[in-house]
């Protein structure tokens, strides 16, 4: 059949116009379809793109002792954390958390009451953390509180973040502790008294009569659950 009568066929007409206009609209339907898809990370991790991250804390341990040091002593306390000690499905180990509180608490005479220095040092050698980003000394020249830290979770804050181009496999896997945070802390106070005096010259007590001080030592493990939504496009 020659080519002026295959046009005057009208089977073939509709073909030919069929294939024109799929081979018009290829390119546009697999941009747009490229556009609205995310990319597939060939890890295994899931699609790529763009995530909210954001992290809930919650006290999975507690624990309180009261330590006593006489001025320039020290002593000390073992916090203990297990391995038979569980955390909760969904959840990650993220720090530990102790705080020393003392209040001017064995300080008697007829002057004003002066608070006391306490200095504080936390030993995690026999405990598995995180191998940096721990604050493992303090020291309180002023009544109140005062903490100290043990990481669990690398690089853990506890921050909210946005983050683009990775998978959700990705950003879960970056927040696991690894099985890190048990074992043993222990925290070592030492106390320097202050104790008021009259200023100059004084008759019989020029001071108050202090020996040490007390400390109320706490001890928390705090864990978190991590929550990955896919972040809203832009307009």
């Amino acid at each position: 059949m020659s080519l002026s009568a295959k046009f005057q066929d009208q089977a073939f007409v509709t073909n030919l116009v069929v294939i024109v206009v799929f081979a018009a609209m290829f390119p546009a339907y697999f941009g747009y379809v490229s556009s609205n898809t995310d990319t597939i990370d060939p890890s295994g991790y899931g699609p790529v793109g763009a995530f909210n991250v954001s992290f809930t804390e919650s006290p999975l341990s507690s624990i309180s002792q009261v330590l006593w040091a006489d001025d320039g002593e020290s002593d000390e306390f073992t916090f203990s954390f297990p391995e038979e000690m569980e955390v909760p499905d969904g959840s990650e180990l993220g720090y530990v958390l102790i705080t020393l509180t003392y209040a001017e608490s064995d300080e008697e005479g007829l002057h004003q009451d002066q608070c006391d220095d306490v200095d504080g040092a936390l030993d995690i050698s026999l405990a598995d953390t995180s191998e940096d980003g721990h604050t493992l000394t303090v020291s309180g020249t002023d009544c109140g509180s005062y903490t100290m830290m043990a990481l669990l979770t690398d690089n853990y804050s506890g921050a909210n973040y946005s983050a683009d181009n990775i998978s959700r496999g990705e950003i879960i896997e970056m927040w696991q502790d690894n099985g890190k945070g048990h074992g043993d802390y222990s925290v070592t106070i030492t106390v320097s008294t202050n104790t008021g005096s009259t200023p100059g010259p004084s008759p019989l007590l020029a001071s108050n009569n202090e020996d040490g001080e007390e400390v109320n030592v706490k001890f928390e493990v705090f864990a978190y659950e991590i929550l990955v939504e896919a972040a809203e496009a832009s307009e």
